[in-house]
């Protein structure tokens, strides 16, 4: 998704908190930068790297948002970790059906979106918006299947 079109429907998401959007972008950007540092999808430039370093150690945990609300964030951010992990975990070992609970588990950063929602209007608001946050998730089943398996092809060769 193009970081314009997403700034746009986070603050549609969180009726303009501009630091629950600032939270959740630097949340979405570190996501994606840990992703392709273990998937080694692309080569990561030095500079990504420490902005990333920079969101996690500086500007994360010093945002108002989060400030206000770490006590929840922080095990649901955790959580989120912990299913990437076990999703990473899924891919490697590819039993039947790995691949669709990888899928799933991959997609936490969307829960969390959910969740910010919660805290920056209210549990009603967020169940609504939920379903645009989820839907914003752009990566198929069949697209994920289809990468994992050119992903093996290219281990294998």
């Amino acid at each position: 998704m193009r970081n314009k079109n997403l700034i746009d429907r986070m603050m549609a998401w969180y009726r303009g908190n501009e630091y629950a959007v600032q939270l959740s972008l630097d949340i979405y950007a570190v996501a994606q930068i840990w992703d392709d540092l273990v998937d080694r999808d692309r080569e990561v430039g030095r500079d990504e790297i420490t902005e990333t370093f920079r969101r996690l150690i500086y500007t994360m945990p010093t945002n108002p948002f989060y400030a206000t609300h770490a006590h929840e964030l922080a095990p649901l951010m955790h959580d989120m970790m912990l299913q990437w992990m076990v999703a990473n975990q899924l891919e490697s070992d590819q039993q039947p059906g790995d691949l669709e609970k990888a899928w799933m588990l991959r997609a936490g950063v969307y829960q969390v979106f959910v969740y910010i929602a919660s805290l920056a209007v209210d549990s009603a608001w967020a169940a609504v918006v939920g379903v645009d946050i989820w839907r914003c998730y752009g990566e198929t089943l069949e697209e994920f299947i289809h990468e994992q398996q050119h992903r093996e092809g290219e281990q294998d060769a």
